[in-house]
């Protein structure tokens, strides 16, 4: 839980920056984030009750008192598909895929605004009811941490394809003959393609 205060207004973007041990940044957000879906876009996707979501936050520019709960994970992956867990809790069932939870250390909070920078250095305990080991969570994060990887990958070839695609449609509303064949086949590979990372997901 991260608490800051503004005397006033910030005339420009408010940014808040967990680095690690290393200074090696693990999560930012700013004021001028954008909620990566509206309430509205819920009301008309959401399968679940809206009172199970945890509803997208922006950090404050504004003069005052804010909290900011950071949830202990680098950034979400990208994803062709987004969902909500059955472990739900209310009002803060967060959306899935997430990112990898990070290792018990040090890191430090950096918050900027007006070009001025404060940090605060803390210290993230693991909960004494756990016994893993150490090597056991560096594995799982490790883990998390490739998947995640080859998620951003895979779903940026997705977009890629779906783009080439598009293009080839209007290739071959232009050729005639071989050409024209080539262009068919290419496109039935990549709808293939498409086709089963769609039953994938």
């Amino acid at each position: 839980i991260i608490d800051y205060y503004l005397a006033q207004p910030a005339p420009g973007p408010v940014t808040l920056e967990i680095l690690d041990a290393h200074g090696k940044l693990v999560r930012r957000y700013a004021s001028t984030d954008k909620p990566v879906v509206t309430e509205e876009e819920l009301k008309k996707t959401a399968r679940v009750p809206l009172y199970w979501i945890r509803m997208p936050r922006i950090l404050s520019a504004d003069t005052g008192m804010h909290r900011w709960v950071w949830d202990l994970r680098y950034p979400p992956p990208k994803s062709e598909h987004y969902s909500y867990p059955i472990s739900a809790i209310p009002h803060d069932t967060p959306r899935i895929p997430l990112g990898p939870l990070v290792l018990p250390g040090s890191y430090t909070a950096r918050l900027t605004a007006d070009g001025h920078s404060i940090s605060a250095s803390f210290t993230l305990k693991m909960d004494p009811r756990v016994k893993a080991p150490l090597a056991g969570l560096e594995q799982a994060f490790r883990m998390e941490t490739r998947l995640a990887s080859l998620m951003d990958s895979g779903t940026t070839a997705i977009g890629q394809a779906r783009a080439l695609n598009g293009d080839l449609e209007q290739l071959s509303k232009q050729t005639s003959g071989s050409l024209a064949e080539q262009v068919t086949a290419l496109q039935k590979k990549i709808a293939a393609i498409l086709g089963a990372s769609d039953e994938a997901s």
